[in-house]
């Protein structure tokens, strides 16, 4: 009678730990999908070498808008080009920017919905 609880127990004890970690697992899995009922967006440089002269960017959006507006401005705040471009949800985008540029101090001003992100370099 002892030993059939015992195993019994152990047997409960296994299949909820089991259950535990799949539904972990899956709830992991779930958060780590970037596009899962989430709504953001970023920049970065592609080359993140402070000293490289490399003004190219991407924006990757994950949000339902698809409209940015990005401008590149330098060390005076005088705005030497901008544009607006259109990158889809569940996207990211690289933008090119001639290196023609006069000085080495720029700042980008990335705006979307309202909200700001800026690069400086």
């Amino acid at each position: 009678m002892l030993k059939s609880q015992t195993l019994q127990i152990i047997f409960t004890i296994i299949l909820l730990l089991l259950s535990s970690i799949t539904f972990l697992f899956w709830t992991e899995n779930k958060q780590h999908d970037y596009a899962n009922n989430k709504s953001w967006w970023a920049v970065s440089f592609i080359e993140p070498n402070p000293t490289s002269n490399d003004l190219d960017f991407e924006i990757e959006n994950y949000t339902s808008d698809d409209k940015f507006i990005y401008s590149i401005e330098n060390s005076n705040s005088k705005v030497l080009y901008k544009n607006t471009i259109i990158i889809p949800n569940n996207s990211k985008k690289t933008i090119a920017i001639k290196s023609e540029l006069e000085n080495k101090n720029y700042i980008i001003k990335i705006q979307h919905n309202g909200k700001f992100k800026t690069l400086y370099k």
